[in-house]
């Protein structure tokens, strides 16, 4: 599963008036993550590979908020694809992101498990395998064709988690510091009541 997690400590606060101020905490740290996941949710939106299944799209979800004691956690990612087409790979979010066969993590072709050939029909735009010996073409093939091969070279990497990842550290950091300027005002109120 790709997902991008924030999570954030509430300090610690005892005394005369502490719970108002606690309480005033959470929904500060509550609408900061709010605003994170909300991010976060647009970012992998916008930087997600869309096909002809929507397959990835539509896995992306962005979890509630969750406070248990004075830690807080939201979840925002790309579920496993299991209803994109029969026999598909769960993983195929991550194999999109990362990449597979040689420009997968084991840099090799891709060969049927069972048989002889790989089996499949292109569904969009036009496929071409080149032999890598030679660098000719295997063959063209567009939409609706069945093609037989005995090997594939594979997905190239999208890195769409990496660019979300980027846009969210970077906001996160220069949100951190506006939410921590409005817990130090409304610590400073409370105790000052």
């Amino acid at each position: 599963m790709l997902e991008v997690q924030f999570e954030f400590e509430r300090p610690k606060i005892g005394g005369k008036g502490s719970r108002a101020v606690n309480a005033e905490m959470d929904a500060a740290i509550i609408a900061f993550l709010d605003d994170m996941a909300d991010f976060a949710e647009e970012a992998y939106k916008r930087h997600v590979p869309v096909g002809d299944t929507l397959g990835l799209y539509e896995a992306i979800y962005r979890d509630r908020v969750k406070k248990k004691g004075r830690f807080f956690r939201v979840d925002v990612g790309i579920h496993r694809v299991t209803d994109l087409e029969p026999g598909s790979d769960p993983d195929y979010p991550l194999f999109v992101d990362q990449g597979t066969g040689v420009w997968g993590p084991e840099h090799d072709l891709i060969y049927p498990q069972h048989g002889n050939v790989l089996v499949f029909e292109v569904s969009s735009s036009e496929w071409v395998i080149p032999n890598r010996r030679s660098g000719d073409k295997l063959f063209d093939s567009g939409p609706g064709q069945t093609v037989f091969t005995r090997f594939v070279e594979g997905q190239k990497p999208q890195h769409f988690s990496e660019k979300v990842e980027e846009e969210t550290d970077a906001r996160f950091r220069i949100k951190k510091r506006e939410l921590g300027k409005i817990l130090s005002v409304i610590v400073a109120d409370g105790l000052e009541s």
